[in-house]
């Protein structure tokens, strides 16, 4: 499998703890010098860049991406989908982020402006399908968690997000909703979510593809 935007490597470090053969690649070669030097002198991570992934063509059973392709340039996203599915022999996996709030606990705004990409759920379906891959409906009906219980004045912070010329406008809105972050110890517990109203999805968001050809 590949992790296409790894980070500190954390995804790439646990499935080879449960015997996968997997890979990473980072924009930042400082991050994965910093975060994980040992997974970079292996060569089980590796500095490089979205639009021009270093593999040959279905390289890949799983690619996955954990909250990446929200940060991309617009001109970017169709080399990037295109790459993506390109390397992949079989399915993809993603999360991508759909909001423009940062969370509650910040005490500063950078998060949400570091979403330079945001889009409805059905315009990223579009683009991957133009590209070769179809949305996987049983894996996204597994995983991807709903709440119809959030109405009214259960919904606070709404925003519009989106562009209306450009897959159009989509309403998010924070919930008072408890999840955890990573990995139990970690004891990452935040206090609220966020939701996309129209389909009452909460994040995380994921996206499931099964390549095509």
């Amino acid at each position: 499998m590949l992790d296409a935007g790894t980070g500190n490597g954390a995804l790439t470090r646990l499935m080879r703890q449960h015997g996968k053969n997997a890979y990473g690649i980072e924009l930042s070669r400082a991050v994965l010098e910093k975060e994980c030097p040992d997974l970079l002198s292996k060569n089980y991570v590796e500095p490089g860049i979205l639009t021009n992934l270093p593999y040959e063509d279905n390289s890949f059973d799983l690619v996955m991406s954990s909250d990446v392709l929200e940060h991309i340039h617009p001109e970017e996203v169709d080399q990037v989908v295109k790459e993506l599915v390109r390397v992949s022999r079989r399915h993809l996996f993603l999360s991508i982020s759909l909001k423009g709030h940062t969370k509650a606990s910040a005490d500063k705004d950078d998060e949400a402006h570091r979403h330079t990409m945001l889009r409805p759920r059905e315009w990223w379906h579009n683009i991957f399908r133009k590209h070769g891959a179809v949305v996987n409906e049983e894996m996204l009906w597994a995983m991807q968690e709903k709440d119809f219980s959030y109405v009214g004045d259960k919904l606070g912070d709404c925003r519009w997000e989106g562009k209306q010329d450009d897959g159009g406008l989509y309403e998010v809105c924070n919930v008072d909703n408890k999840w955890l972050v990573g990995k139990r110890e970690q004891e990452n517990l935040r206090r609220d979510r966020c939701m996309t109203n129209a389909n009452k999805e909460l994040e995380p968001w994921f996206f499931s593809f099964r390549k095509i050809r």
